[in-house]
């Protein structure tokens, strides 16, 4: 049974990563309304292009100061789940003492009276710190959004009004940004002095500690 639910978990798990990632890789490297993904995701990334668009131009035209502060927005409206994530963390945190001594008292015994006393005596312990156990798919509900943003920053520097030189219907055109940052000369690359990704580590770093 024990076996059986986490089975049940794990390919739970497995659908909701592939159904969530909504579109393959090629739908990155493709401006904004080009054919291509799943309907729903691509009308969140065109609704998150068009809001960052308006924004950038309301900040000079310039594409960081629209992704800051869109990236803050989707931050606000996301705060109960991040919220909620980063309690059941600390709760678990401070739970682990006492499952850890709970795992020790049972090691070694594999019975099933035993095996479902400490089935009960986790669940209490769980009770006790207000630990939901299938809190640990709380990640998954940031995912759509966090995937529209990606392909935001990836697509936007992309989206000309064209694919392949053509000019197409639907797809975006937003061309006359700005999208030079410092020492990066476009956002949507890749950071040619890797400054930007090792500063996320650290701060990850330091966050996590």
């Amino acid at each position: 049974m024990k076996n059986s639910k986490k089975l049940q978990l794990l390919v739970l798990t497995l659908v909701l990563v592939i159904m969530l990632s909504g579109c393959s890789s090629n739908t990155y490297t493709s401006p904004v309304g080009a054919p291509g993904g799943w309907g729903w995701l691509q009308w969140t990334v065109e609704q998150i292009s068009n809001l960052t668009y308006w924004v950038s131009n309301f900040g000079g035209g310039y594409y960081f100061v629209g992704l800051i502060i869109v990236t803050l927005i989707v931050r606000t409206v996301g705060w109960p789940i991040y919220a909620k994530s980063n309690a059941l963390t600390l709760n678990m945190q401070q739970a682990q003492p006492e499952l850890d001594r709970l795992k020790e008292k049972y090691q070694g015994k594999s019975d099933e009276t035993s095996q479902k006393k400490m089935q009960a005596e986790t669940m209490a312990i769980y009770k006790k710190y207000g630990i939901n156990p299938f809190g640990c798919l709380l990640p998954f509900l940031q995912m759509p959004i966090f995937i529209a943003m990606y392909q935001v920053v990836r697509r936007v520097p992309l989206s000309n009004g064209m694919i392949d030189g053509v000019v197409t219907e639907g797809v975006k055109n937003y061309s006359d940004l700005n999208y030079s940052f410092l020492w990066i000369k476009d956002l949507g690359g890749p950071d040619p002095l890797y400054i930007l990704p090792i500063l996320v580590g650290a701060l990850m770093f330091f966050y996590q500690r």
